[in-house]
């Protein structure tokens, strides 16, 4: 055993902290139906596929996502197949 630090069992791990603006993202892909899709500019997340990612591991659901633009913005479509 280390004299430096403690070795604890049974401590609980706390809930992923989700920063700020990325909180909708993450809501809006949790609550997406199968078929249906949700549009983000490129300027609104820098980490997107860590946030599908994150959410596909959490809920089983199965996502897709293609570059898309929407009304001269430049961004992503991500689906949920499954």
């Amino acid at each position: 055993m280390s004299k430096k630090f403690k070795i604890e069992n049974g401590i609980e791990m706390p809930a992923p902290r989700v920063r700020g603006s990325q909180e909708a993202l993450v809501e809006a892909l949790a609550s997406l139906d199968v078929g249906q899709s949700i549009f983000v500019p490129l300027d609104s997340c820098k980490t997107l596929a860590a946030y599908v990612t994150k959410v596909a591991k959490a809920s089983g659901a199965k996502f897709t996502a293609r570059k898309a633009e929407q009304k001269d913005v430049l961004g992503h479509r991500i689906w949920r197949f499954a």
